[in-house]
């Protein structure tokens, strides 16, 4: 399947793992009538609807894009604790440098 038509299998997968109609699903994010079934020609959506989308699904908008087989979200502590400590020790000196202005 080309990546342009992903998104609105996906987006028909999630609605089906909720067990809801793409139709109830515009009417819940008030979308106009067909607005997500207009995707299915290939047509990705805005940056704004994506993220609507992702958030009403609970999943990324990288998974909904076909960017990420891994529909889950990952919180910044999750994403640290999974880094190698030689990447934590960089990451704790930049976000230290930025804080602190009078840093050396």
């Amino acid at each position: 399947m080309e990546k342009n038509y992903i998104f609105h299998q996906r987006l028909k997968e999630q609605c089906k793992k909720i067990n809801k109609p793409i139709y109830c699903v515009e009417q819940e994010l008030n979308y106009p009538k067909s607005a997500l079934n207009n995707y299915r020609y290939g047509k990705i959506p805005s940056g704004v609807r994506l993220l609507e989308l992702a958030n009403y699904f609970d999943v990324t908008p990288e998974y909904l894009l076909g960017l990420s087989d891994d529909p889950n979200k990952t919180t910044i502590a999750e994403y640290f604790y999974g880094l190698e400590i030689n990447k934590k020790r960089e990451l704790y000196q930049l976000c230290k440098e930025y804080f602190d202005p009078n840093y050396v």
